[in-house]
């Protein structure tokens, strides 16, 4: 019946907010947080207060880290800030500190309230379900619960708003990420390769189109356990540059669920949209077998990013040559303006 319910209100454009549960949970998250017509909002902390007593977070509540009682799995869908937060309460006027995934969810619903108006006043239209879903993970920055290694994303407003794609008509428009023989011979094969593969990897920016010197951050989701690695086909260039694994995160295995963020939040270092002006293709490929395109990439090895050399490349088409079963990829194009 809950499930019945919840694919009607998803028809009918209602957004389904679930918390997660407080039960600690390694790989499981409370009914009914867990149907596919749900969000389901886990929690974190949303500063740094130090251990608590009786609580089952001994090691301290740190900001931006899992609350300890959030119930973790691969199918969680985002994180929230819980602790402490201050609430209105039946029988008071306020309480202190409200907690719990039950105190994450309104935060969540919150922000898809402002992605959702934002834009209807720029659209005309609200966001379907799966679109601000979509656009909620994909904006998110990853954060790996310590109790579960599973990473998901905290929901991020700005750059949720921010996030190309969505309804058309929501922003500047993204080229397709096709054949074209006007990009020569590289960009066409990758774009073959991509298309072959056995399952699709997400994978998008900040936003469609740049200016020299804009700031580009790309996220990428895997649904499964492999080896990931992202590459950038510039304007003009004949072999495209690795920019996943790099300096700064040289191994390149992942888990189910888990996000990567180039640059992550944490990261040193920033990508810039460079000329020449023009269209660039990005790829991710998902490899069953370890390829590490930065390991055996050209060039020194104190670069921050490598070419990708013919042995990685003819690593990956090994693995879409076996049936196309060990291999996941994606694409998307940027450009520069």
């Amino acid at each position: 019946l809950a499930s019945t319910l919840g694919r009607a209100l998803n028809k009918n454009g209602i957004t389904i907010f679930v918390a997660s549960g407080n039960n600690g949970y390694r790989r499981g998250v409370a009914y009914v947080s867990c149907l596919q017509s749900t969000i389901a909002v886990g929690a974190v902390y949303d500063a740094d207060m130090g251990p608590r007593q009786g609580s089952c977070d001994r090691q301290g509540r740190r900001k931006r880290r899992v609350t300890c009682y959030s119930n973790s799995s691969s199918i969680l869908d985002i994180l929230a800030p819980s602790e402490c937060a201050y609430t209105p309460s039946i029988g008071r006027p306020y309480r202190a500190c409200f907690n719990g995934t039950s105190a994450a969810c309104p935060y969540a619903a919150g922000t898809a309230a402002v992605i959702q108006s934002h834009f209807k006043k720029k659209t005309g239209n609200f966001l379907t379900p799966a679109e601000l879903r979509d656009r909620m993970v994909k904006s998110g920055d990853p954060v790996t619960d310590p109790k579960s290694g599973i990473s998901k994303p905290l929901i991020n407003l700005g750059r949720a708003i921010a996030l190309s794609g969505g309804r058309p008509g929501a922003g500047p428009s993204r080229p397709p990420a096709g054949p074209d023989p006007a990009q020569g011979a590289t960009w066409n094969e990758l774009v073959k390769l991509v298309d072959a593969a056995s399952h699709r990897i997400d994978i998008t920016t900040n936003k469609p189109r740049y200016r020299v010197g804009d700031q580009l951050v790309i996220t990428c989701r895997v649904d499964r356990e492999g080896y990931l690695n992202i590459l950038n086909l510039a304007p003009g260039e004949k072999r495209p540059t690795v920019l996943f694994p790099n300096q700064f995160h040289p191994t390149n295995k992942v888990r189910a669920g888990q996000t990567i963020t180039i640059p992550a939040p944490q990261d040193d270092f920033t990508l810039q949209a460079q000329p020449p002006k023009g269209k660039s293709l990005l790829v991710v490929f998902h490899t069953k077998k370890n390829v590490n395109a930065y390991k055996d990439g050209r060039g020194d090895s104190a670069d921050l990013f490598k070419t990708l050399s013919p042995e990685s490349t003819q690593a990956i088409v090994d693995q879409q040559e076996k049936g196309g079963k060990y291999l996941g990829a994606g694409k998307v194009v940027t450009v520069v303006e």
